[in-house]
C-alpha cells in the first residue's frame, strides 16, 4: 500500500492527465465514424496542451466526481456529517470498551488441530497447566547491570549483579531461617499458623498442594526443609567415624580424615551446627544419596544433586583464594546464589494490571520477612521464635517466569497509545508544512484520528482484545489512513477556486479517481487474506480492509462534506501569510517601542 499507491498516483499524473494518452484510452462508440475523433479530439489534428481548456483536460471518471458525486454530497452534507457523528460515537463507545489481552498471541485459529493439541497434551498427560506461574525466591543476586547493552540484540541482557554479602545457608541461624520460609509459604494449607495475616498469602495466590497429590514439595520446592527431613527421619544422617572414612574415600575427598568431624554432633537433629559437620551431611551424604521414593518425581537412579542442581549455583573459582568462605568442604567452588520454588494460581492470562498488583505482593511479603516485620504470628511449626534475616541472606528478590510477561503488556500498550499520539502530532506538523495551512491540516488529522478510533472500535466488534498484534497494527493505521485524506486536501488548496464548494468540487474531480483506484486495488490485493489459516495475517487481513474501506468512506464523502460546509477559503489559514502578519505585527511594535515619545506617538497615530 505504501509503495503501491504513490506510485499510481505520479503515474496518473504524469501520463494519463496528457491529451495524446487519454485520447488513446477512451474510444467509445460516439468517438465518429472511423474513429476519427476520440472523446472530443480529432485523431487527424495535432492538439496542443494548450489549446485545450480545463473541461477537456477532465476524464469521464473525473467528471463524474465533479458533476455526479460531488452534487449528491453538497445536497445531503448535513444528514452526512450527523450519520458520519453518529457512526463516530458508537465506534468511540465500542473502542472504549476495549480490554487488554492477557492470552499470548495465538498463531492458529480456535478448532484447528495444531492449536487444540497443546491444550489437550496438558489437560491429559500434565499436572500444571501450561499457562501456570511459578514465582522463584532468589537470594544472592541484586539485580542486572545493563549499562552498554543494545535492547535490540536478545543475547545481550547485560551481567549479573551478584551480592558482596557472601550469600550462605550453612550456618545454623541462616539453615532454620531458610526453613522456616519454606514453611510459611505453605501456611495457609497447615494446621499451623502464618508469620502475617492470611490476606497476605492470599495474594500470593500459591497453590494447594492437595490439588497436586496432596505434595507439599510438588508446590513449594525448598531444598532445605528436604535436607531438614532427612536429617530427622533418615539413619544415614548420623553415620559413625567409619562411615565417614568410608565416604571420604568414596568420593575422593583428599586432604580430610574422619578425626575433623570429631566435634560434629550427627545425632538427627536440625539445623546442623558447625560449616564442616553441615558440609558433609549436605554436601557428601544427601547431595549423592538416591531421591527418596516419597519424592513424586522419584526415578531410579536420580540422586538429590541431579534433582536440586538447578536450584543451588555455585561457581569455580581462579584460585584458591578461600577469602569468601568457599562452599562447605571446598574453598574451589563458591556460592553465588540459590532459589525456592512455589508453584502458583495465577496465569499468564491474567490482567496485566493484576499481574503487576501480584508482583508487588510478592516484592511486599519478601521485604517483610527481610525487614523482619512482626506479623500475626512470631513463632514457627515447631514452636520456635522466628529467625531475624541473618546478614548473608538480606539479598532476596522474587522473580517468575510471568512476571516480564506483564509489564512487556504494559509498555506495549502506552507505547501503542503513545505511538499514535505521537503519529497524530507528527501528522499534523507535516501536513502543515506540506500544505502550508494549518486548517486543512487540523481537518485532515480529526479525520484520522477518527478512522483510528473506528479501527479500535472494529476490534470490539469483531471481539478482540488488545493485545501485541493489535498494538502494532494500531500505530500503523496512522500511516495507512493518512495517504486519501492528505491527497485530497493538496487537492482542495491547488484547485485555484476561491470559495469552498468550488474547492471541493474540483477537488474530487483532481484526485477523486485516483483515490479510488488506489483503494480498490488495496482492498482486492488484501482480500485474500481472508482464507489465511495463521491468526496474524487473518487479523492483518481484517484490519487493513476495514482500514481502507473506512479511510475511503471518510475521505471521499465526509471529508468532501464537511470541505463544502466550513473549509477555508481564499487564504484562510495559510500559515507562511499567517507568519508574515505575526512578523509585522512584531516589527511594527518594536518601532512603536524605539520612538521618542511613545504614547504621544501612539496618539497621533490613532488619530490618522
Amino acid at each position: 500500500v505504501v509503495i503501491f499507491y504513490p506510485a499510481v498516483l505520479a503515474v496518473h499524473e504524469v501520463y494519463f492527465y496528457t491529451p495524446n494518452l487519454k485520447r488513446g484510452c477512451c474510444q467509445t462508440r460516439k468517438c465518429g465514424a472511423n474513429n476519427k475523433k476520440c472523446c472530443g479530439f480529432d485523431n487527424e489534428r495535432q492538439v496542443l496542451d494548450s489549446e485545450l481548456d480545463e473541461e477537456d483536460r477532465k476524464r469521464p471518471i473525473d467528471k463524474w466526481f465533479e458533476y455526479r458525486l460531488f452534487p449528491w454530497i453538497q445536497g445531503r452534507r448535513k444528514n452526512l456529517l450527523a450519520g458520519t457523528f453518529v457512526f463516530f460515537m458508537i465506534f468511540f463507545y465500542l473502542a472504549v470498551q476495549l480490554e487488554p489481552d492477557p492470552d499470548v498471541p495465538q498463531f492458529f485459529p480456535d478448532g484447528n488441530n495444531y492449536q487444540e493439541f497443546g491444550g489437550v497434551i496438558s489437560n491429559n498427560f500434565a499436572s500444571e497447566n501450561a499457562y501456570q506461574l511459578t514465582t522463584n525466591i532468589v537470594w544472592g543476586i541484586d539485580g542486572i547491570d545493563r549499562d552498554g547493552t543494545d535492547p535490540t540484540i536478545i543475547d545481550n541482557i547485560g551481567q549479573v549483579v551478584y551480592s558482596d554479602k557472601n550469600v550462605s545457608f550453612f550456618d545454623p541461624e541462616e539453615q532454620l531461617y531458610l526453613a522456616q520460609f519454606c514453611d510459611d509459604l505453605l501456611c495457609l494449607f497447615s494446621p499451623y499458623s502464618c508469620r502475617y495475616s492470611p490476606s497476605v498469602y492470599e495474594n500470593l495466590r500459591i497453590s494447594d498442594p492437595e490439588n497436586y497429590g496432596g505434595e507439599r514439595i510438588n508446590v513449594v520446592k525448598c531444598f532445605m526443609t528436604e535436607f531438614r527431613e532427612w536429617i530427622l527421619t533418615d539413619s544415614t544422617a548420623q553415620p559413625n567415624k567409619t562411615d565417614i572414612e568410608e565416604k571420604l574415600v568414596e568420593y575422593n575427598i583428599t586432604g580430610l580424615t574422619a578425626d575433623v568431624f570429631d566435634d560434629c554432633l550427627f545425632n538427627g537433629t536440625f539445623p546442623i551446627k558447625g560449616d564442616h559437620c553441615f558440609g558433609l551431611l549436605f554436601g557428601v551424604l544427601w547431595l549423592n544419596d538416591d531421591l527418596p521414593t516419597s519424592n513424586p518425581d522419584y526415578a531410579a537412579g536420580v540422586d538429590n544433586y541431579n534433582y536440586w542442581k538447578d536450584f543451588i549455583w555455585v561457581k569455580e573459582r581462579d584460585d584458591d583464594d578461600s577469602s569468601n568462605g568457599g562452599t562447605m568442604l571446598s574453598n574451589n567452588l563458591e556460592l553465588k546464589f540459590f532459589i525456592v520454588s512455589a508453584l502458583t494460581d495465577a496465569e499468564f492470562t491474567d490482567d496485566f494490571n493484576d499481574g503487576i498488583a501480584y508482583y508487588e505482593d510478592w516484592q511486599d511479603f519478601i521485604i517483610r520477612w527481610r525487614d523482619n516485620e512482626d506479623g500475626a504470628s512470631s513463632v514457627d511449626k515447631n514452636g520456635a521464635q522466628f529467625n531475624d534475616t541473618p546478614e548473608s541472606l538480606t539479598s532476596i528478590m522474587a522473580s517468575g517466569n510471568g512476571f516480564p510477561y506483564y509489564f512487556i503488556q504494559r509498555q506495549i500498550l502506552n507505547e501503542a497509545y503513545v505511538g499514535i499520539a505521537l503519529s497524530l502530532g507528527l501528522a499534523f506538523i507535516i501536513l502543515t508544512l506540506a500544505t502550508q495551512n494549518w486548517i486543512m491540516s487540523l481537518y485532515s488529522v480529526f479525520v484520522i484520528f477518527s478512522i483510528v478510533v473506528c479501527v479500535m472500535g472494529f476490534s470490539t466488534i469483531m471481539g478482540w482484545k488488545l493485545g501485541v498484534i493489535e498494538a502494532v497494527i494500531y500505530v500503523m493505521v496512522v500511516g495507512m489512513s493518512v495517504d486519501y485524506v492528505v491527497h485530497l486536501s493538496e487537492a482542495y488548496l491547488a484547485s485555484g477556486k476561491h470559495f469552498r464548494q468550488d474547492r471541493a468540487r474540483r477537488m474530487l474531480g483532481i484526485v477523486g479517481g485516483s483515490v479510488l483506484s488506489g483503494a480498490v486495488s488495496t482492498l482486492i490485493g488484501i482480500f485474500w487474506l481472508f482464507f489465511a489459516t495463521v491468526v496474524i495475517f487473518l487479523k492483518f487481513g481484517s484490519f487493513i480492509f476495514f482500514l481502507i474501506a473506512i479511510s475511503l468512506t471518510f475521505s471521499l464523502i465526509t471529508f468532501t462534506a464537511a470541505m463544502i460546509s466550513f473549509g477555508p477559503e481564499g487564504s484562510s489559514g495559510n500559515v507562511v501569510l499567517c507568519a508574515k502578519r505575526c512578523w509585522r505585527c512584531i516589527k511594527r511594535e518594536d518601532e512603536l517601542l524605539t520612538t521618542d515619545g511613545g504614547d504621544q506617538h501612539v496618539g497621533h497615530i490613532e488619530m490618522r
